[in-house]
């Protein structure tokens, strides 16, 4: 993988975080895999770079396989899965779309999956098997992180969750956090902490 991820995928990209994670990378050079199930993409995110729009419904297990495939196929590869839909929800679907990514991430050298959920602690099957696969793929170069950003939009309470997410996505998807795998980094400005 190069310095910083060129070939990304990125699920639930209409969404709020992963929709920023589309423009972040778009912006930045990288040729975006952007994967919706049924709101399409915004237009904008469309003008924001190289951006593939495909549709797929990450909650099955094969057709999920089927798509990174296809992708892997058509953009020469992976260096990079930022994993955002229903993170919290789907645990046995978060589970197996990185599963399915670490092959194409192992076989274009090495590369990184970002899960991206909700303020609360990840669901803890999640935490556990994200744990083991650091240690696991650890060899091949493919590391697992995940991130908790804070969900709240309104000016008074916090600024702009997406702006300040997308620089710890691009961290975490490049070179720079070779060392770090099998961590949750929360990105929420303390509001958790305050709040308690």
């Amino acid at each position: 993988m190069r310095d910083a991820p060129r070939r990304v995928v990125v699920t639930g990209a209409a969404g709020g975080s992963g929709g920023a994670a589309v423009a972040a990378f778009a912006r930045a050079g990288a040729t975006v895999a952007a994967i919706t199930h049924r709101t399409p993409l915004p237009s904008s995110l469309h003008d924001a770079g190289s951006v593939l729009e495909y549709r797929c419904d990450v909650g099955d297990p094969e057709a999920m396989r089927e798509a990174l495939e296809q992708i892997a196929t058509d953009i020469g590869g992976m260096d990079a899965l930022i994993h955002t839909a229903a993170v919290d929800r789907l645990v046995t679907a978060t589970i197996g779309c990185n599963r399915a990514a670490f092959e194409h991430l192992r076989d274009s050298g090495g590369g990184s999956v970002v899960n991206v959920h909700g303020p609360s602690a990840v669901p803890a099957e999640v935490g556990q098997w994200m744990h083991a696969a650091a240690l696991e793929w650890r060899m091949h170069q493919v590391r697992v992180n995940a991130i908790a950003p804070v969900t709240l939009t309104t000016a008074e309470e916090y600024r702009d969750p997406y702006e300040d997410l997308a620089p710890v996505l691009r961290f975490l998807a490049g070179d720079d956090s070779r060392s770090i795998t099998g961590q949750t980094l929360s990105v929420d400005g303390s509001w958790v902490r305050l709040r308690v």
